[in-house]
């Protein structure tokens, strides 16, 4: 073979690609879509829900988050708090707030802060009794202070996020601060 003839087979090669990348608007990265309910969900959790926005929270009354996807924290100091979870798992979390000022237990929501400040999630709780709570902290009224995220396809993106408890009561909104530590995070990776 001659290197004229290897040249033309090079170039009739390099023709041939260049003519299919033209065809398919040149080299193209693959588009992630989202789909399914997971995605919607993911974009509702997005938004601030009604209840939240545009108030002036106040800072009162005492939560506490005991397990992620139930799981225990890998670490517990006065400082912080620290959950790891598996990214596309199931997003479930038990916990308790009450607002020991007003003596209620107002409608939980969970905030999730992404360290990088690029995603705030917000997801609602439902509220469960917790007598045994009651009996601890010596406040009958706080026989329904538990909350469970119930197991939803949150689609949270990797990554470490500050967690926050709002009560959001019709005339106040509450951002209520931890019981014994000083942050609770999340890790999904």
């Amino acid at each position: 073979m001659t290197y004229f003839t290897r040249t033309k087979k090079t170039a009739t090669s390099l023709l041939i690609l260049i003519c299919g990348m033209v065809a398919c608007g040149g080299p193209q990265a693959p588009q992630a879509v989202a789909t399914g309910p997971a995605a919607r969900a993911r974009a509702d959790l997005l938004q601030m829900p009604p209840e939240l926005a545009g108030r002036n929270p106040v800072e009162q009354g005492l939560a506490y988050i005991d397990v992620v996807n139930e799981l225990y924290p890998e670490s517990s100091n006065p400082q912080v708090r620290h959950f790891r979870i598996k990214a596309g798992a199931v997003f479930s979390v038990r916990g308790w707030a009450f607002d020991d000022k007003r003596n209620t237990t107002p409608p939980v929501w969970l905030e999730l802060v992404g360290k990088s400040g690029a995603d705030r999630i917000f997801i609602p709780a439902k509220r469960t009794p917790s007598k045994d709570l009651a009996g601890s902290f010596h406040h009958p009224w706080a026989g329904v202070a538990g909350f469970n995220v119930p197991g939803e396809q949150a689609n949270i993106p990797p990554g470490t996020y500050e967690a926050t408890v709002f009560q959001a009561d019709p005339d106040l909104l509450i951002k209520t601060p931890f019981y014994s530590v000083q942050r609770i995070t999340i890790t999904v990776e």
